[in-house]
């Protein structure tokens, strides 16, 4: 039985190895393969600190034991580095390599050099090491320049999966693709002749091979969607859900309600639909399972990637697409929960209702019903303040008595609670299909809540608009009115008012405020009865 270790420091120029420190010491023989070195005879000493190192050095610790040479070889390596800092030496441990009678000998570094010779050709964990780096420990496999953790952080049934690992010492995503599949070997072809650069795509810069798969190649992101909401918890005290997540914990996704998605979820959830019908458009479903999903910090804060790579869209339909994106907003806007959990997430939804009608046609019974990526980007669930103030100022137009024209014929309704004589003089002008009257009306009349609104308005607005024009305070299209008002009307409105709206920027902050499902209930009438109107397509 052999024993010894060596212990060299070094540097590399160019492919040349130059030493800087080097020492061997041989142990006793003693029997059996578990031996140790004892700091009294069998230590190995070494100077840094004699030696002024000013640079980063590498350093490998060589244990070896073996009986004649071709049996019983056990051979440890461990890879540190050295460094000198205002005259502190510190000692990194990078790797370590084992290996047990040829098994696992063949060692690669992050620069690809192989530093043993042994191999057998049928051990799956040839050309492995193992790493016991503190964020990534385990099995290291080396793909061409690509080096894997073995552990997949996410993986399909059809042998897909995702690791992380480093390209040329830099961290990286690799997305693993089998070879000789009819459907997995379309999205290789498509990927090799794609051009998937787009803000919301993670996008591969270089590709890597082996007899049996592809592997994609991709920048390295903070954390996936998954892990970002994953971490949030709900301090009920405070009604607030905060993001847990190192690195994210200033991150504000609802608003103070604790329920309504901030403009950053709003902002995340976007850029994600972005990248899926930018992928679609390029023949690819992408995978929308939240691990497949990325977050990288931007300096404007935080964007959402897709991965550019999932399904083949050659004989499939983005239906199933759309359905897991309603899964995919559910889980975002209620913090990790499915469709399916219904009490929990029918209690959140409610109080969001742009939110629950997109998912809710997102995975509408009928498929060809579901609306596209593309389609879902102009979603009233979308809509900033900018665009719920011009839809309330465009319906307001349309159904006020003074200003109506043709396009007003049947939005001239919304006006429920106008008095008797003006309504009926109008729907006779208008000369109204009974039927379609009959159906618009039993819609308008489920609108609920709207009764009395001025005694949610502050009374100094109210004074201020009372002045130039009298308001049905029961009437929901005088509330229109009201907001449209105030807002084409800013510059006249008395300083208090102005205090009260917070300038036109948060004119419509203040009724989404007072009046939440406003927007959307006059939306989905309009919808419901209106589909080809130029007035909702404007926003469709």
């Amino acid at each position: 039985m052999t024993l010894s270790i060596t212990v060299c420091i070094y540097y590399w120029v160019g492919q040349e190895k130059k030493e800087v420190f080097k020492t061997s010491k041989n142990a006793e023989k003693r029997p059996g393969l578990v031996q140790k070195f004892n700091e009294k005879g069998d230590g190995v000493k070494f100077p840094l600190h004699k030696k002024g190192l000013k640079d980063v050095y590498k350093l490998e610790i060589v244990a070896q034991a073996d009986e004649d040479g071709s049996k019983n070889c056990i051979l440890e390596k461990t890879e540190a580095v050295v460094q000198n800092k205002s005259g502190i030496t510190k000692v990194k441990v990078k790797n370590q390599i084992l290996s047990v009678n040829g098994r696992m000998s063949v060692f690669v570094d992050l620069n690809g050099r192989s530093y043993s010779t042994q191999t057998d050709a049928d051990d799956p964990y040839n050309g492995c090491r193992i790493c016991f780096d503190e964020k990534n420990p385990g099995i290291v496999f080396p793909i061409g320049g690509l080096l894997l953790i073995e552990k997949p952080i996410a993986e399909e049934s059809n042998g897909t999966c995702l690791y992380k690992g480093t390209y040329d010492e830099s961290p990286v995503i690799a997305g693993r693709i089998p070879k000789g599949n009819g459907t997995t070997d379309e999205m290789i072809q498509i990927l090799k002749r794609s051009n998937l650069h787009h803000s919301n795509v993670l996008w591969h810069f270089v590709e890597e091979e082996n007899e049996d798969f592809v592997f994609y190649v991709y920048e390295r992101c903070e954390c996936s969607l998954h892990d970002l909401i994953s971490s949030v918890v709900h301090d009920k005290k405070s009604n607030e859900y905060r993001v847990t997540l190192p690195g994210f914990n200033n991150l504000k996704l609802w608003k103070p309600d604790g329920v309504s998605p901030s403009e950053c979820l709003l902002k995340l959830l976007s850029g994600i639909v972005e990248g899926i019908a930018h992928v679609e458009e390029h023949g690819i479903i992408p995978n929308l399972n939240p691990q497949w999903i990325f977050i990288c910090k931007t300096p404007s804060g935080i964007t959402a990637k897709v991965l550019g790579m999932g399904i083949s869209t050659s004989g499939q339909t983005t239906v199933g697409d759309s359905f897991n994106l309603g899964h995919l907003f559910c889980f975002c806007i209620t913090a990790g929960y499915l469709p399916f959990d219904d009490e929990t997430v029918q209690e959140q939804l409610k109080w969001i209702p742009e939110a629950s009608h997109l998912i809710s046609r997102l995975q509408n019974t009928n498929p060809d019903s579901r609306p596209t990526a593309k389609e879902v980007c102009d979603d009233i669930f979308f809509w900033d303040a900018k665009q719920h103030l011009s839809f309330i100022k465009d319906v307001s137009d349309c159904v006020d008595p003074d200003v109506c024209n043709a396009k007003a014929k049947i939005l001239q309704l919304l006006n429920i609670t106008d008095p008797q004589a003006l309504r009926g003089k109008w729907v006779k002008s208008q000369k109204l299909d009974n039927v379609t009257n009959s159906k618009i009306l039993k819609s308008l009349e489920s609108l609920q809540g709207y009764s009395n609104w001025n005694t949610l308005i502050h009374p100094t607005l109210i004074n201020n608009l009372e002045r130039h024009r009298y308001y049905d305070y029961n009437s929901v299209c005088d509330l229109l009115r009201f907001i449209r008002n105030c807002s084409n009307h800013y510059k006249t409105l008395w300083n208090d008012s102005k205090h009260l709206l917070g300038g036109v920027e948060g004119l419509s902050t203040y009724f989404s405020s007072k009046f939440p499902k406003l927007v959307m209930d006059v939306y989905k009438v309009l919808e419901n009865h209106l589909a080809n109107e130029e007035l909702l397509n404007k926003y469709c």
